[in-house]
């Protein structure tokens, strides 16, 4: 007798159940014990099918909750989702984005409640607005909700805030990180309606807090506290705030934890114990996830001893609730070795101990939040999701974490259903000539402020005068056109990098002037319609030598960074800030990060980490292809230790950085023989990098430049490989890339091969010098994609399920005849969890017998 195997018609391997919480395709389905069924946590909702950044959450204690996100891509558009939640069963509404100018920077936001008035209010760096410090008052109705104006708290950049609640006052606390006059900055905010003004910004303490700050209300002693972390020192700091009308005065700023400080400050108030707890990483302790107890006394504070709550290094995310049910905190961090952990913590006097730690998620996912809400007895945790396209998700967690019916005997099968696929058919305009004539040593880049593209370039058929020109990009045709060229120095130049500033909104051209002793130089362009002009060259390096450029904008500290080879020092590496003021740029002092000769530099700027990061060819270790991390403070910059990528010889070498995994890549040439790319991990002052990956057929490439095009969600490379000008995408997964098929960019031979990322029309534009007729072109594309994300089926919907034999495909990524184990975090994987659930195996990549 024969055994069926896989899905047979005249049996019924695939059923119908109602869920009793929203519930995506292709996932592990658990009965329930009222006969519905559900995940293992019973409660994981995609927030919206979209890629997400930054996420937050708070709820208003009786079942309703709002939900912020920032859209990873074009200029990070500001999302809320509305929802209630009633034990399991969560409902969720429409992302809806708030008002034109919510375009958010990738580093700062947050979210809170106000009982007084029923109102919700976010707080956010407006990048529309110069990444201005803003607010708005959002009212949540059901699932729905709508907004009242925008209001900036600060015309200045605000790259960092944290906001809590006076419940003494009825005012809401914002503290924030006052960048040009370095201070812990604080406002007091009123609700009226569904407005919200804020009374005189004030200094609470005159230290510059670094990447992070939290902020949390004290009932019992009637003050908010402020907690963040020095820049000069490294070390955890706090200080106590008084609210008095409109107004807030600080006490004196003291340090809670007198040693280097992980980025990933959060605190949190115990009402039953008059406690507040902070959670923090010590870097004296090899990053360990470490808690503290501290009481307010007036306007200082006293703590009891730490506690360490992880074991392992922890990110920049740790989050912390209080349960008002059982007197506990929810903790959860997202360890930096990958995963979500969580586990509960209980004060006891001036200590805190700890349960056992759970996973909830083994996904490699960032930016967690969580919320408690007292009607539900629940905390509301939110993530990026990189295990499911970085979808902003939402899990509904008990305090005890326990997996009550994650067992072999619930486990029925996996949820049917199509995934979606987002595409996007890849096209390439005409190429368009921006200079008839020799040009040479040509370099773009994109004005995100006037949407336009800028090429920098030596024009021979002007006596080798250094110019720029603009170029507007037209999408339905994939075309380009450009207004006058602009003359910025009448001497010839080299190297030329194009890096736009978006905190002044000027545009800044980087390179050597060879009209000058070859001195580093760099001159700021402001964009007026199709036209630049031009404020006075500044030179920053004097040495006579100032070659192999690259430059790139921190956004973190508005500042711009140079790295080049200083060739009156021995060609060794050195970096300098610039910051830009009106028309004119100004430097701090170089710092040298490599004292040997430095070669073939590319650098980029890590938003998730707020780090730069140079790669190079190090002459004084064999040519190596080697990556090192730099921290900017002021107008300084400091690095960590050299970390090498490529242990053989690196002429070539190109950077960028992936905002949606938060993972850097690296391109470069391996000895003249081969080209690979690579991923890099950026954690506290060092890197580490994957298994690198080799593309193309070519040995050798000439000129590369990288971009990340964030429709497309890749990162694309451009560069000459043999004669050709070329470009190539790669997708991050992990620590791994996966690359697509190159292309020829230009028709004909082509060199000084650039490309910016046009990120108002989604487009990439590449720039180079036609070897023939030595014209400057311009050339525009539109990179195709498929992006595949599961489809959702709603709470008390009917769901599909494959049960045991029946075929479930709609997987990705399976190895054929592998067995699979359910996760407790709801996804499947090739090691059993605790206790082992046995999924199936697989068939093929997209394939998976049920239990079979």
């Amino acid at each position: 007798m024969l055994r069926v195997i896989g899905n047979d018609i005249n049996l019924p391997r695939q059923e119908p159940f109602i869920t009793n919480s929203a519930f995506s395709n292709g996932k592990p389905v658990l009965m329930n014990a009222d006969g519905t069924v559900g995940g293992p946590f019973n409660a994981t909702s995609i927030l919206n099918a979209e890629a997400g950044h930054l996420t937050k959450i708070a709820t208003n204690g009786s079942g309703t909750f709002l939900a912020m996100y920032t859209f990873a891509g074009g200029a990070y558009p500001g999302k809320v989702v509305a929802g209630t939640i009633s034990g399991n069963t969560v409902t969720l509404g429409a992302a809806t984005q708030w008002t034109a100018e919510a375009n958010l920077g990738n580093q700062g936001q947050d979210i809170i409640y106000d009982p007084d008035s029923d109102k919700f209010i976010l707080f956010y760096q407006a990048a529309a607005l110069g990444n201005y410090l803003a607010a708005i008052v959002a009212t949540v109705s059901g699932t729905s909700v709508s907004f009242g104006s925008q209001v900036v708290i600060d015309s200045r950049s605000v790259p960092i805030m944290a906001a809590a609640y006076d419940t003494s006052a009825n005012k809401a606390v914002v503290a924030w990180k006052g960048t040009g006059s370095n201070i812990v900055a604080a406002a007091v905010g009123t609700v009226s309606g569904t407005s919200i003004s804020f009374g005189s910004t004030a200094t609470l303490a005159s230290r510059t807090p670094n990447t992070s700050i939290a902020t949390v209300y004290d009932a019992y002693a009637n003050k908010t506290a402020v907690f963040y972390q020095d820049n000069s020192t490294g070390h955890g700091y706090y200080v106590v705030g008084t609210v008095s009308g409109t107004s807030i005065s600080g006490g004196s700023t003291a340090a809670f934890h007198a040693a280097s400080t992980g980025g990933g400050i959060n605190a949190e108030y115990d009402p039953d114990n008059y406690k507040i707890v902070v959670l923090y990483g010590d870097g004296g302790n090899n990053d360990y996830g470490t808690a503290v107890v501290g009481t307010i006394s007036g306007t200082s504070m006293s703590f009891g001893s730490e506690a360490v709550y992880s074991g392992t290094s922890v990110s920049a995310d740790a989050d912390i609730a209080y349960d008002t049910a059982n007197n506990k905190f929810f903790i959860f961090y997202d360890e930096a070795s990958g995963g979500v952990r969580g586990l509960i913590g209980t004060v006891s006097g001036t200590s805190i101990s700890f349960g056992s730690e759970s996973t909830i998620s083994s996904a490699n996912v960032t930016h967690t939040d969580v919320a408690y809400d007292a009607s539900a007895g629940k905390a509301l945790v939110v993530y990026r999701d990189t295990g499911n396209s970085h979808y902003p998700t939402l899990q509904v967690l008990g305090n005890s974490f326990a997996l009550t019916n994650f067992t072999s005997e619930s486990y029925i099968g996996i949820s049917a259903g199509r995934n979606i696929v987002t595409s996007r058919t890849q096209a390439i305009g005409s190429e368009t000539v921006f200079e008839s004539g020799d040009i040479a040593q040509s370099g773009i880049g994109f004005d995100s402020t006037n949407n336009k593209v800028v090429i920098a370039y030596r024009d021979a058929n002007n006596s080798n005068y250094s110019t720029a020109i603009v170029g507007t990009v037209d999408p339905s045709d994939n075309s380009i056109s450009f207004g006058s060229s602009a003359v910025y120095t009448n001497n010839s130049t080299a190297d030329a990098h194009v890096r736009f500033d978006s905190n002044s909104g000027k545009v800044v051209i980087v390179y050597y002037d060879g009209g000058n002793s070859n001195y580093g130089t760099a001159v700021v362009g402001t964009v007026s319609g199709t036209s630049i002009s031009f404020g006075t060259p500044v030179v920053y390096n004097s040495g006579n030598a100032t070659t192999n450029l690259a430059a790139t904008f921190d956004s973190n500290s508005n500042k711009i960074v140079i790295s080049y080879k200083d060739g009156a020092q021995s060609d060794h590496g050195k970096a300098i800030v610039g910051t830009v003021s009106g028309t004119s740029i100004s430097f701090g002092s170089e710092v040298t990060f490599n004292a040997a000769t430095t070669s073939d530099k590319s650098m980029t700027f890590d938003s998730t980490n707020n780090k730069v990061v140079i790669v190079y060819q190090d002459s004084g270790n064999s040519g190596h292809g080697t990556a090192i991390v730099g921290t900017v403070s002021g107008t300084s910059i400091s690095f960590g230790s050299e970390v090498v990528y490529n242990t053989n010889n690196s002429p070539d070498n190109a950077v960028a950085f992936d905002p949606v995994s938060g993972k850097v890549v690296v391109f470069y040439e391996h000895t003249s023989n081969a080209l690979y790319g690579v991923v890099g991990t950026v954690s506290g002052t060092s890197i580490s990098f994957g298994t690198a990956v080799q593309f193309g057929s070519d040995t050798n490439m000439a000129y590369p430049n990288a971009v990340f095009d964030s429709s497309a969600g890749k990162v694309v490379l451009a560069y000459q490989g043999g004669s050709k000008g070329k470009a190539i995408s790669a997708t991050v997964s992990g620590t791994s890339l996966t690359f697509d098929t190159g292309i020829n960019i230009f028709d004909g031979d082509a060199t000084y091969n650039d490309v910016a990322y046009d990120s108002t029309n989604e487009r990439l534009v590449f720039s180079g010098r036609d070897q023939t007729s030595t014209n400057g072109k311009a050339r525009v594309l539109s990179l195709g994609f498929n992006n595949i994300s599961r489809g959702q089926v709603a709470s008390g919907k009917t769901v599909l399920v494959d049960t045991q034999g029946a075929i479930s495909k709609n997987h990705s990524a399976l190895t054929p005849g592998q067995q699979y184990f359910v996760q407790s975090d709801g996804s499947i994987g090739t090691t059993a969890d605790s206790p082992s659930v046995f999924a199936g195996t697989a068939i093929s990549a997209t394939e998976l017998i049920v239990k079979g």
